[in-house]
């Protein structure tokens, strides 16, 4: 006798797979063609270079571009989370167990309160004498009824917020979005980090200097207080060497005119 092995794979997560792997075709496309418009079409008026010698200062509009990011991307995927356990599973890739550990939890959820009111309410009968057996008979049924509920919503957990599966959707998803929103601001609002500083001046790479600016963005304002960092140290360093080069220079002039 034969027999036939079947898939254990359900028509609903068939069809997710093939929404996952459509959307991630989509999110490639948009992207490049984010990156096409700042690159080749849109155009840019270069920026002046900032007079102010702090480059915090002069890098504000960025890291207050990056916080933005941040507090978007937070809000919005604690919406996901606490609203929208379907995503959530879309996902961990759980799409086929979504339910099943919804509805266990649920059924758990619902005998504890009953089990609890009807103990509670005292809508149990209880014989003279046995007071003590019938807390101990309390206690021991709620404890019953607690443990499932919480196994129900540990097993709900596993299979999508603690899922590894999830966690690594969500970190992919963060950069996506956080990337595009930060070369949306950055063309938006034609900010250019590098002529605000003097690296690049007039019309050279202008458009490099916007798609630089909104990948910058999308690292998040710790990354973007890192550079600001290095990069006023960095200045600080080259003014303390061109000061002690002019100083070289004149001190012979100096030397000769006492003479």
């Amino acid at each position: 006798m034969t027999i036939k092995s079947t898939s254990t794979r359900s028509p609903t997560a068939s069809g997710a797979t093939m929404l996952r792997r459509a959307l991630t075709l989509v999110s490639g496309i948009v992207l490049l063609l984010v990156v096409a418009w700042i690159l080749v079409v849109a155009k840019y008026d270069p920026a002046q270079a900032s007079a102010a010698g702090d480059v915090a200062l002069v890098l504000a509009p960025v890291v207050a571009a990056a916080a933005a990011i941040e507090r978007i991307l937070e809000t919005t995927f604690d919406l996901v989370e606490t609203r929208a356990s379907k995503a959530v599973a879309f996902l961990a890739q759980a799409e086929s167990w979504i339910d099943y550990a919804e509805s266990e939890a649920a059924n758990a959820r619902e005998k504890l309160i009953d089990v609890a009111t009807k103990l509670n309410s005292g809508s149990i009968p209880l014989e003279p004498g046995k007071l003590q057996e019938h807390e101990q008979l309390v206690k021991g049924t709620l404890k019953v009824f607690e443990d499932r509920l919480e196994r129900a919503e540990g097993f709900l957990e596993s299979i999508t917020l603690k899922s590894p599966t999830y966690r690594q959707a969500k970190r992919l998803a963060s950069l996506y979005i956080s990337v595009l929103l930060g070369l949306l601001i950055a063309s938006i609002g034609s900010v250019q980090m590098l002529h605000l500083l003097g690296i690049f001046k007039g019309e050279t790479a202008v458009a490099f200097d916007v798609l630089v600016t909104g990948v910058v963005m999308a690292t998040g304002s710790g990354p973007v207080h890192s550079v600001i960092n290095i990069l006023q140290q960095g200045k600080e360093a080259l003014e303390s060497a061109s000061g002690f080069l002019q100083a070289r220079k004149s001190q012979p002039r100096a030397t000769r005119q006492g003479e």
